[in-house]
C-alpha cells in the first residue's frame, strides 16, 4: 500500500471496516480530479521597486538580489 493510500484510509471515518476492495475504490475515487492547465495555477505579483524605496529595501538581499523567497511567500502564504 501506498504511503498516500494510507493516509486517505486513516483520514476516512470508519462507519465499518470496509473490505480492500471497498477502500480502494474510494481511494480512486478521492485521488481523481480533471486536468489542470498552466493558466489555473499561473500567479502574478507586481513589485513597485522603482517607486517605493521602502519595498525595494524589503525585498532586497545582502548582496544587491531579490529576494525570491519573499516574494513567494507573498503570492502563496
Amino acid at each position: 500500500m501506498r504511503w498516500a493510500e494510507a493516509l486517505l484510509l486513516d483520514s476516512v471515518p470508519n462507519t465499518s471496516a470496509p473490505s480492500q476492495g471497498q477502500a480502494q475504490t474510494q481511494i480512486d475515487r478521492e485521488l481523481k480530479h480533471s486536468p489542470r492547465h498552466m493558466n489555473d495555477s499561473y500567479s502574478e505579483l507586481i513589485l513597485p521597486f522603482g517607486s517605493d524605496p521602502q519595498l525595494l529595501e524589503q525585498y532586497t538581499n545582502a548582496s544587491g538580489g531579490i529576494r525570491m523567497g519573499k516574494s513567494v511567500v507573498e503570492i502563496y502564504p
